[in-house]
């Protein structure tokens, strides 16, 4: 399996274990984003999950985690304040790796 054959479910699950709040996590969207040398800049493989969760207090944010192929993990959200986007800790590292390996799913380098 390669990260195009990562199923929605799983996609989900992974964030749920990278955010440090999962039972706080609601509106869940999915997309994959096949590599495409017409983007130019942007040409990567990936897949993006967006969600609704408090980031700070009870505020809440659209959060999005990004995986890339060699199944690095980003999360950040849009900072209305700041008008930048702002990273988060991706928590669990060690479970989400476990999870990859129990799916057989191979990074690329």
């Amino acid at each position: 399996m390669e990260l195009k054959d990562l199923t929605e479910e799983q996609s989900f699950e992974i964030a749920k274990l990278a955010y440090s709040s999962p039972e706080l996590m609601t509106d869940f969207s999915f997309k994959y984003q096949p590599y495409d040398e017409s983007m130019y800049e942007d040409a990567r493989e990936e897949i993006i999950i967006r969600f609704d969760a408090p980031v700070y207090g009870d505020k809440i944010s659209r959060l999005m985690v990004i995986i890339i192929p060699n199944f690095s993990l980003y999360m950040y959200f849009w900072n209305e304040k700041t008008k930048v986007n702002e990273f988060l800790p991706v928590r669990n590292q060690y479970k989400i790796f476990q999870k990859f390996v129990e799916w057989g799913v191979e990074p690329k380098d």
